[in-house]
């Protein structure tokens, strides 16, 4: 059998410095280098590291890469490596003349390191690890295909409410919203579609959330049922158990602190993680928090980056109608930090930092009471259909889903037809 290679593009990588390298060839537009040697520019001696990462180049379908490489006049040893999105992906260890057939401090010869089919979702590291002195690094050169430009159609109900096409192969899609719909609420578009079930898919996304297909796909809108009455955030303030969120996005802080920053989750009184012991000064313009579910308490550091602390500072307090914010002032700058559930770079991650302001009186955040009348959440990717007549909620592990003047029960593997009351 004979395998057919495409002829790939070709983009080098040339060592300029210690810190630096120069591209030339095919150079995907998106491409973000890093390059460090813990000698200089490209030798590397025993023990030294020459390090290039490539990263924002998802998709690509890398064939070879190549090691453009000296050595000393009679000797040089080393170690190649090669991770792919953190998988290591090549290890070549052996002498400059085990590589080459001869040693030689005049010219690059080329030592392939890898050649295959890896498709990229993140980014390219290429290592050259001294174990004798000495081997020199010139040039980095891949052999790749561009990634394709893919498509996501997105479904609402019935109907397809539009398709999402990336401008270039990697470049990702961003999800679009939906207006609310009856007694629907929008979440956003999951994997897979869904009649009325009581349990968030194992995979969605939100409105605003970029993703990256590695194929043509498609997505379902996704809702919560939503009763009439909006939530009744705190105006009075007290000692108490309360979920502290954004209300515009419902993102609320969860956890304990981690890397100088708390999590973040869509607001829910069921998820202990979120529930959060406050308690205020006299005059309430100050309070302590704390951690209900391990008793860790949420404070800060001040520093010239703060971050958030495990352990029990005064925060100061704003209040106003229904709007708390958390803050203190950062004596490293003088500059109030506030404390912001929702924060993102990617609108993939989300998590709880402190943000700057000067300004703590126009926020969204509020508490929410843990002590509120608590409901079953129900789910759908078809806001078009009233909620089912007589639906039971996945603790009897019954689906009822609108079928024309029928009811469809699916209930314990079993589906059954059932006349609409």
């Amino acid at each position: 059998m004979v395998i057919a290679w495409v002829l790939g593009l070709v983009m080098t990588w040339t060592v300029e410095s210690k810190t630096s390298v120069e591209a030339s060839g095919d150079v995907p537009s998106n491409a973000v280098t890093e390059y460090w040697n813990t000698n200089g520019k490209g030798t590397v001696r025993q023990g030294d590291t020459a390090t290039l990462v490539i990263s924002q180049i998802r998709g690509l379908q890398i064939q070879k890469i190549e090691y453009m490489l000296q050595s000393n006049k009679s000797s040089g040893e080393g170690i190649i490596a090669v991770y792919a999105d953190g998988e290591q992906l090549a290890r070549k260890t052996g002498t400059y003349k085990d590589w080459c057939g001869k040693y030689d401090n005049e010219t690059d010869h080329s030592v392939v390191a890898w050649s295959g089919q890896r498709t990229i979702t993140s980014e390219l590291c290429m290592q050259l690890i001294g174990v004798t002195n000495s081997l020199y690094l010139s040039q980095l050169v891949i052999t790749y295909q561009p990634a394709q430009p893919y498509s996501v159609a997105l479904m609402v109900g019935h109907e397809e409410y539009g398709t999402l096409t990336e401008t270039t192969g990697g470049a990702g899609v961003e999800l679009p919203t939906v207006e609310d719909r009856d007694y629907w609420r929008f979440l956003g578009w999951a994997t897979n579609d869904s009649w009325q079930v009581g349990n968030l898919p194992d995979t969605w996304y939100r409105a605003g959330t970029r993703v990256y297909p590695t194929g043509n796909t498609t997505l379902w809108s996704l809702w919560q049922y939503a009763e009439v009455k909006e939530p009744e955030y705190v105006t009075e303030l007290e000692d108490g158990d309360y979920i502290y969120l954004h209300r515009e996005d419902l993102n609320a802080a969860s956890g304990v602190p981690n890397n100088g920053k708390l999590g973040t989750s869509i607001a829910n009184v069921e998820d202990e993680q979120q529930i959060y012991h406050i308690a205020f000064n006299e005059t309430k313009d100050s309070a302590t928090i704390q951690h209900k579910a391990t008793g860790k308490y949420i404070g800060y550091k001040c520093a010239k980056t703060p971050t958030i602390k495990e352990q029990a500072s005064m925060w100061a307090v704003w209040h106003g109608g229904d709007a708390t914010i958390f803050y203190f002032t950062n004596t490293t700058d003088n500059k109030i930090r506030v404390l912001w559930p929702g924060c993102t770079k990617d609108y993939e991650t989300y998590y709880t930092d402190l943000l700057k302001t000067n300004d703590v009186t126009n926020t969204p955040t509020v508490l929410l009471s843990t002590e509120i009348e608590k409901t079953d959440p129900i789910y759908t990717g078809h806001p078009e259909c009233k909620l089912g007549t007589g639906f039971v909620l996945p603790s009897d592990e019954e689906i009822v889903v609108p079928f024309g003047i029928y009811e469809l029960h699916i209930w314990k593997g079993k589906k059954y037809l059932r006349l609409r009351r």
